[in-house]
């Protein structure tokens, strides 16, 4: 019987992105399906009940399986052969200690840096939502990504790259990109000289340049945003390169 491997995403959405990271990583071939989150089609919901982004459906001996949360879905991604994204043992077999602890942090700092991160999507800065954020990008740059080194470097002991990188990731692109435009006001002063480095070190790769979202279109989603009249990232993407 045919089998099939399709993963649903749209290119504008941080959270597909970290499947589209986690799959080109790996180096699991993937048929991408693009979908319209304004305009979500009926066959979308079959796959991803909730409507949202990345959503993994995979066809074996007959039988569909839906993945749809993105952490689910990179954890299934990085079952495949490859370069790992949870540390492993010597057998190859998956380190289950040393994987919840990285999930525990990114549950923790990851998410927590994420949540003071979006508010901003949205709103206009204020004291404590700016201060915020200001706290979490300065706890990044002097711990998890001092000196440019992997998040979980002081916590493994070992500076590799794990599936806490992938899931940040997007997030810092976003921070990138607005960083020296509309939200120059909320980093300024602030050191990110790790922060940095990480970035431009992972950046570098060939396997997230290939799914990298670009600031000129990043900075359109972000008028978008701001223009009252977002309903959701849209296709086709040259929306995001007027």
């Amino acid at each position: 019987m045919a089998e099939s491997r399709k993963l649903i995403a749209h290119y504008m959405c941080p959270f597909a992105q970290r499947a589209l990271y986690a799959a080109s990583f790996k180096g699991v071939e993937c048929e991408v399906v693009e979908v319209d989150l304004a305009n979500k089609p009926d066959w979308f919901f079959e796959a991803s009940p909730l409507g949202k982004v990345p959503a993994l459906s995979e066809t074996k001996e007959g039988k569909t399986y839906n993945l749809f949360e993105s952490l689910q879905v990179c954890e299934y991604l990085d079952s495949f052969p490859g370069p790992n994204l949870y540390p492993r043992n010597q057998d190859g077999s998956v380190n289950v200690l040393e994987k919840t602890i990285v999930d525990a942090h990114i549950n923790s700092k990851v998410s927590g840096f994420i949540s003071s991160l979006v508010f901003f999507f949205f709103n206009e800065p204020n004291s404590e939502n700016t201060e915020k954020l200001r706290n979490n990008i300065t706890d990044l740059n002097k711990e998890n990504l001092a000196g440019g080194n992997y998040f979980m470097h002081k916590v493994l002991g070992r500076n590799e790259l794990t599936m806490a990188d992938i899931a940040l990731l997007p997030f810092v692109e976003r921070l990138m990109a607005y960083k020296e435009g509309p939200w120059a006001i909320i980093v300024e002063g602030l050191e990110m000289d790790g922060v940095n480095a990480w970035y431009e070190k992972l950046t570098s790769e060939a396997w997230v340049q290939k799914y990298f979202a670009g600031y000129p279109r990043l900075n359109k989603l972000y008028e978008i945003l701001r223009s009252g009249n977002y309903k959701g990232l849209t296709l086709p993407l040259s929306v995001y390169d007027s």
